[in-house]
């Protein structure tokens, strides 16, 4: 692992000059110049200067909002320029597009408490030479050296990989998700990436790549998440008595046995329309909360547990969700009758409705057993 330094974004935001997928593409690009990648070829789209000039390429407008690299991701839409006759109305389309499909970004800004007017003004696009091809997002995982996530996106692919130490050790969904060939040419595009002087290489960023039939990685996005922070124990027993196994897990806990009060539901519901404390520990209670407060609150969470398995996540949305918080499990801790129980009670008394979880976490294996 690499010594840990400063992100110089972070330390002066203003360098993003507001536009954080323009300016780190053209940053990426200049360090492929400067410093070439011999493995295979990796490149950046042309990024143009202007909509009239993307429209007569067949480019691409893609949001652009300077909180977007250190905060929440998928807020607004990105689209084809030759459809639309002017600027104007690609600003509209992407302020409305499909990705906000609960409504529009006025719900993001009421649950980060954001002017809806400023992040508005805080909007522009940047036009980009459209590639065809797979879309694939890449994180390095957080608690295992060595360990990667890969999730890719096609017509008619979609499916994750996990790697490990060179080896595809779980898979899911449709299309070429073993091929341990293409997984691998992707990670070293995103440690190459992940690298650079600008960044912090301890960081464990979502790289959003996409690869064209001939086998070119092309370089879209860095997303920030987590900071690498491992295990400082190795989980080999199999569960205890009462303990739940995760189906799925990314992140660690400090100690082998931790405690965690984790909230279900809200005893004031009106705290879901307004952000969560930093370090919450939260479990998917079923609700069907909107996609801007999933992924305005990923970020803040400490323990996320979620009573799924793994399904096919491809949005960045739903990576986001997955990936940011500090540990996240798919796992059944409590059963329906227990939820609806809780939730039974929150909403008699207007209490939180909590558990007391043991948790065991290496980041490979997730045990929780419920103490009360």
């Amino acid at each position: 692992m690499q010594q840990k330094r400063q992100d110089v974004y972070i330390a002066n935001p203003a360098l993003l000059r507001g536009k954080p997928k323009e300016t780190i593409g053209k940053y990426v690009k200049g360090q492929l110049i400067a410093n070439p990648f011999r493995n295979f070829k990796l490149l950046v789209p042309d990024i143009y200067k202007s909509f009239e000039a993307a429209k007569r390429n067949g480019g691409f407008g893609r949001s652009e909002i300077p909180l977007e690299y250190d905060g929440p991701s998928g807020l607004l839409h990105s689209d084809e320029v030759r459809p639309y006759e002017s600027e104007a109305n690609l600003f509209e389309a992407i302020l409305r597009g499909p990705t906000l499909d609960r409504g529009n970004y006025g719900a993001y800004c009421r649950y980060a408490g954001i002017d809806s007017g400023e992040f508005r003004k805080s909007v522009s696009i940047s036009y980009w030479q459209h590639i065809s091809g797979k879309n694939h997002s890449v994180v390095a995982d957080s608690a295992v050296e060595g360990r990667y996530h890969i999730f890719t996106r096609a017509k008619y692919a979609q499916h994750y990989v996990c790697v490990d130490g060179g080896k595809a050790i779980y898979s899911y969904g449709l299309g070429n998700n073993a091929d341990i060939g293409v997984a691998m040419r992707l990670i070293d595009a995103y440690e190459y990436v992940r690298n650079l002087g600008n960044f912090d290489p301890t960081h464990c960023p979502i790289v959003e790549l996409q690869m064209t039939d001939d086998g070119t990685v092309w370089f879209l996005q860095y997303h920030r998440t987590r900071d690498f922070k491992p295990a400082t124990f190795r989980l080999e027993r199999p569960p205890e008595k009462g303990e739940v196994a995760a189906n799925w897990v990314r992140g660690a806990t400090d100690t082998e046995k931790q405690l965690f009060k984790v909230l279900l539901f809200h005893g004031d519901f009106e705290r879901e329309k307004t952000l969560c404390p930093i370090g919450e520990n939260w479990m998917h209670n079923g609700k069907n909360l909107s996609h801007y407060y999933e992924s305005t609150m990923a970020g803040r969470r400490r323990l996320q547990i979620i009573p799924s398995d793994l399904s096919v996540i491809c949005t960045h949305q739903e990576i986001s969700r997955l990936i940011k918080p500090e540990i996240t499990a798919l796992a059944w801790v409590v059963s329906d009758d227990e939820s609806a129980s809780i939730w039974r009670n929150a909403y008699r008394t207007k209490m939180d409705g909590t558990i007391l979880l043991q948790v065991s976490s290496d980041g490979r294996r997730f045990y929780a057993k419920r103490v009360g």
